[in-house]
């Protein structure tokens, strides 16, 4: 038996609730109240989020893979996931990451280039 004011479980043919003191009608028990609803598993996702996660993953394949393509990619998408309101920093590592990938291999190539001269100026 319930409690028809607070909902708690009461035992059977008492007067007064134990636990709000509210008058008991013994003549009609009350249902056990509706469990409230659960809340949603998943957390709605910021504006933005799905492109902050492909500018990063799009930067770090670039330090590897195509390094000046995918990291100008990562930077497009990154700054178009900032201007549609993202907050996170998966866009800002995105952006960061893509710069760093286009700027080791323009000194990897710098690097190349000095070396080719100094050796055949040796020579």
């Amino acid at each position: 038996m319930f409690c028809t004011k607070c909902g708690k479980e009461i035992t059977d043919g008492v007067k007064f609730c134990s636990h709000c003191g509210a008058e008991v009608n013994s003549a009609k028990p009350a249902a056990a109240p509706a469990p409230k609803p659960a809340a949603p598993a998943v957390p709605a996702q910021m504006p933005g989020h799905d492109l902050a996660v492909a500018s990063l993953c799009c930067s770090i394949g670039s330090l590897t893979v195509f390094p000046i393509v995918l990291g100008i990619v990562g930077i497009i998408l990154g700054c178009v996931a900032k201007s549609q309101g993202y907050k996170g920093s998966l866009a800002t590592a995105g952006i960061i990451c893509g710069i760093i990938s286009i700027i080791l291999p323009i000194i990897g190539i710098i690097c190349y280039l000095l070396f080719m001269f100094f050796l055949a100026s040796a020579l």
